[in-house]
């Protein structure tokens, strides 16, 4: 009798005869060792294909006691890794239909080459140019040395002299990228098969079934992204053979495994254009090449900047001179970089279309449009997770698996991250200069494939790893070392579970402020407490009674309040721009550019601007008194209620809402006697990040320096006066530190100026800190009274 089997490996079908059943054969498709059996599906997985590839890895001898490895599966059921390698390998129906080059493909492929061509003569001949000028001058006009005699000779001297001079740093400064290393690229952790048979089986079928070159090299990291190259630098782009693959975990944690094959085959289809991708590698670098030339700034800058200062203006001319030259040389190079980054873009462009086919063809033009609004999801939920690890390391700790951190967030978020993806997929639109397609064209072009995809499976990415749970903490670990540029002791990460859970302890009390205050808080105004401390009433009945008044008075008063709020926030709005704007008067800088909501045309304008929107904040800030001051009120008459026996019966760890209310009332008194300062702290600070952003274009403008450093003095006397307010106040929430200040959790480092880079830092810690905590702190007091209004039976509104 005959069966048909097929590999486990490739998927390539034998028809066998009963005798055969049971034995071990190579697969004449793909060269792998494995078992005949036959049953259907139950028997794939009783399989035990033996690899002897040079990726696949040897199975431990049974008498040594080793035992086979078993993962659990998406479903919780474990299953042997030998039986996971099998199913993802017979997932593949087999390979893809060839992808032929496009007529516009090849056409800017020969356009690309031209463009390199020019730019390497024409820069070549820029600088041999500028040689020939200055060789020409020295031997042509060295008459002009006999054309002075005494002091004279020393002035003729420099100028004769000059012209070398300047060409040289011209020329110096125009192949600077040579003698200065460029940034280094992320950190990434290295695989072996060894340890990941499933991965490196599934990668090396992968590569088969799109006729891509097997990576010498799999390596993971936690980028939101996948990439594959032909090695590091230009000379392995350009003579390499065989790709390095990276893997960012995050998108092994947030997709299926379809997904994720489609993402590694657009990158291995990449390959397949060979000519192309070597010129698009060169002329890549050929801009990046420029843009370092153009904009990088080290200290060879600073010295040419600084070079004039000091010297008399017979010598300083030269300097001013050379300055002048550079930027001009900047300006050529720019144009450039320009032709170099749009003739770049097209072909790039092209070549994504091209890669794009490989993931259609592979994955399936459905999954290709999945696979896009899934890759936005995913970089939304990147960022949340990031703001969520800067919480977590004020509070003194640093979660363990990021990749985790951001599938929970993509999960959490699943409904409305994707229809903001949807949404700008769909009004996406392709750039000149762009080097990928925009989704919605990409999408388009994967549909018009109407590929079903040789690759089908129902399991997710993360499956495709044996050791998946440990590699995401290693890119983790690694992510730290990078961004925090020190050792991190992995002893002391935190399970990012743990911190998932302080997290959502965080998000319910913020979230409290929406429930108990509506639409009516406001950070930029201060709660009107009329107490803090907070006892047993002597009449509950009369307090009762208070807290429905407040509570009728703020009902009441909440629409007039809404609207007053926004023409508060309107005229605060007014009162940044106005500072801004004097800001720029003080610094001589141009306000063209900026769209302010004051005038600006003159000083005078201004000033009046500015005392204006004093004067309303003020007027407008008598009107908010009275419905803040019912609030208050009715905050502090439900806290009061708490000590009441019959109603703390009613909630659960009363005592400890009551210690809370102790700890918490008196801080957020204090720290909203506070907000007036820090608001003007905000206003300070924003300036000077306006400011900053002129400091590269007005190098050596001495008012704009003034200016900064006049600022950077005043928020450091401004943080180290707020924070002395609370410099004896505990910190109320847990802390990795345990014990600490709320001065120390608000500003770590205290700022000196003698290094102002301090005090940037300190005051961009501040003035984070400083509203979280704040919101916090009255985000918890509302949820304590919140729960004390639900056990009256007294819907908060």
């Amino acid at each position: 009798m005959a069966f048909d089997v097929p590999c486990p490996f490739c998927a390539q079908q034998y028809t066998i005869d009963d005798k055969m059943v049971g034995k071990r054969v190579r697969c004449k498709k793909c060269g792998e060792m494995f078992q005949l059996l036959i049953g259907g599906p139950s028997a794939a997985k009783r399989a035990e294909p033996v690899a002897t590839g040079k990726m696949a890895v040897e199975k431990r001898s049974a008498a040594a006691g080793g035992k086979p490895a078993r993962k659990k599966s998406a479903g919780g059921a474990a299953t042997s890794t030998a039986a996971l390698r099998a199913e993802f390998l017979q997932g593949f129906r087999g390979d893809i239909e060839p992808v032929r080059r496009q007529v516009t493909y090849i056409m800017w492929s020969l356009i690309v080459l031209g463009v390199l061509a020019f730019l390497f003569i024409a820069y070549l001949a820029l600088i041999v140019a500028v040689g020939w000028i200055v060789v020409w001058h020295l031997q042509h006009d060295v008459g002009m040395l006999s054309a002075a005699r005494g002091r004279g000779a020393a002035i003729v001297l420099i100028a004769y002299l000059a012209p070398a001079i300047v060409g040289l740093v011209m020329v110096v400064f125009m192949i600077k990228p040579l003698f200065a290393r460029p940034a280094s690229q992320g950190r990434t952790r290295s695989l072996n098969a060894e340890s990941e048979p499933i991965l490196f089986a599934f990668v090396e079928r992968l590569c088969a079934a799109v006729n891509a070159p097997v990576p010498k090299r799999i390596e993971v990291d936690c980028q939101v992204n996948a990439s594959a190259r032909l090695g590091d630098g230009l000379m392995a782009m350009l003579i390499g053979r065989k790709p390095i693959l990276t893997i960012g975990m995050p998108l092994v944690a947030g997709m299926s495994a379809p997904q994720l094959a489609g993402v590694l085959a657009h990158e291995f289809g990449h390959f397949s254009q060979g000519a192309g991708m070597r010129l698009s590698a060169l002329i890549r670098y050929a801009a990046y090449w420029f843009a370092r030339v153009v904009y990088e700034r080290d200290q060879w800058d600073e010295a040419l900047a600084g070079a004039a200062h000091g010297l008399d203006i017979r010598l300083a001319w030269v300097v001013y001179l050379a300055q002048f030259c550079v930027w001009i040389s900047r300006k050529i190079l720019w144009l450039f970089m320009l032709l170099a980054n749009a003739v770049a873009g097209f072909l790039l462009r092209e070549m994504e279309f091209d890669a794009d086919r490989y993931e259609a063809r592979l994955a399936g033009s459905e999954t290709f449009a999945s696979t896009a609004i899934r890759l936005r999801v995913l970089g939304y939920a990147s960022h949340a997770a990031h703001e969520d690890l800067r919480a977590f390391y004020q509070e003194g700790r640093l979660g363990d698996d990021l990749p985790r951190l951001i599938e929970h967030h993509a999960a959490q978020q699943a409904k409305p991250l994707k229809e903001i993806a949807v949404t700008e997929i769909e009004k996406s639109e392709t750039g000149w200069f762009d080097s990928h397609p925009c989704d919605s064209e990409r999408i388009e072009n994967a549909r018009e494939e109407e590929a079903d995809g040789e690759f089908q499976s129902k399991r997710p990415a993360r499956d495709l790893f044996v050791h998946y749970a440990a590699i995401c903490k290693g890119v983790t670990l690694d992510f730290y070392r990078e961004v925090l540029d020190q050792h991190v002791d992995p002893k002391k990460l935190h399970p990012i579970d743990d911190l998932l859970g302080r997290i959502k302890q965080e998000s319910d009390d913020v979230d409290g402020i929406k429930q108990y205050f509506g639409d009516t808080f406001s950070p930029l105004r201060a709660l009107r407490l009329p107490t803090t401390h907070i006892t047993v009433p002597d009449d509950p009945r009369a307090t009762l009674a208070r807290l429905q008044r407040a509570r009728n008075d703020c009902k009441r008063g909440n629409a007039e309040y809404v609207a007053a709020i926004e023409k508060y926030d309107a005229w605060d709005t007014q009162l940044i721009h106005a500072s801004i704007a004097i800001g720029l008067y003080r610094a001589q800088l141009p306000r063209k550019g900026m769209e302010f909501k004051v005038p600006v045309d003159t000083r005078e304008a201004v000033g009046n601007a500015e005392r204006r929107a004093q004067a309303e904040l003020k007027r407008s800030s008598d009107l908010l008194a009275p419905y803040e001051e019912h609030l208050g009120y009715r905050l502090c008459s439900a806290f009061e209620i708490l000590y009441v026996d019959q109603v703390a019966r009613k909630i659960d760890n009363a005592k400890a809402l009551q210690t809370e209310i102790a700890e918490l009332l008196p801080l957020a008194q204090q720290l909203t006697r506070m907000l007036q300062d820090f608001h003007g702290f905000q206003r300070a600070r924003t300036t000077l990040m306006v400011l900053c952003n002129h400091l590269d274009r007005y190098q050596n403008h001495e008012p704009l320096q003034s200016e900064v450093m006049s600022i950077l003095k005043d928020l450091s006397k401004q943080m180290l006066d707020l924070v002395q307010q609370v410099n004896r106040c505990e910190y109320p929430f847990d802390h990795a530190n345990q014990s600490m200040t709320v001065a120390d959790f608000l500003l770590p480092v205290r700022p000196t100026m003698q290094q102002y880079q301090t005090v940037f830092a300190a005051a961009d810690a501040f003035g984070d800190r400083f509203p979280r905590l704040y919101s916090r702190v009255v985000g918890r007091l509302a949820s304590i009274a919140l729960k004390v209004e639900r056990a009256l039976a007294t819907k908060a509104d």
